[in-house]
């Protein structure tokens, strides 16, 4: 057996996750099912640090590949908040994932089942053995997951110390209060 990657996409309507597009290849002269499909997915090098980012979710519990020939099937991977932090800050440019997916299978003759097996097999991306997301379109995944929409800014210690006193004195008293006391504060400091 094999399987390619042909589409990467993301969704984030009940929780954010990387939707993949697999096609398995079938080169036996027998139809065959697969079922109890388990899956790995992990970063790998030249990502910074190798990240186990979970398991791949079957969009069908029961998937057929004709003989001698290959069908595209849709898996999940749940990529939350936490697990998105760990692959930015993994990743030098493009995200490089190694997926290994396991399977039970039966072979069918005229619909019955004839043999059952196990079977490994890796999962790549074209010519590449791993599966690399450029890193343009990692960042329109990552949009889609929902998290573009933050946004990283700089500023020196002294600015990130008011900010601070700021957010207790939001936190202490009423917001009234704190935004006319950061207002005074600021046109104290510009004289």
């Amino acid at each position: 057996m094999k399987g390619e990657v042909v589409g990467i996409s993301a969704e984030d309507e009940v929780s954010p996750a990387l939707v993949f597009e697999i096609k398995i290849e079938n080169p036996e002269d027998k139809r065959v099912l697969f079922t109890n499909i388990v899956s790995r997915v992990m970063t790998v090098p030249p990502m910074k640090q190798i990240l186990h980012l979970g398991r791949l979710t079957p969009g069908e519990a029961f998937m057929r590949v004709e003989p001698k020939d290959s069908s595209t099937f849709t898996f999940y991977l749940d990529m939350d908040r936490k697990k998105l932090s760990h692959v930015e800050k993994a990743r030098v440019d493009d995200v490089w994932l190694d997926i290994r997916m396991s399977t039970v299978f039966l072979e069918l003759k005229d619909w019955a089942p004839e043999k059952i097996g196990w079977t490994d097999f890796p999962v790549t991306l074209g010519r590449y053995s791993n599966v690399r997301i450029p890193e343009s379109d990692w960042l329109k995944l990552r949009a889609e997951l929902g998290y573009g929409k933050e946004r990283i800014v700089e500023v020196s210690e002294e600015t990130y110390k008011l900010v601070e006193e700021y957010m207790r004195k939001v936190r202490a008293r009423n917001f009234d209060d704190a935004i006319h006391e950061a207002v005074l504060s600021a046109l104290h400091e510009e004289k």
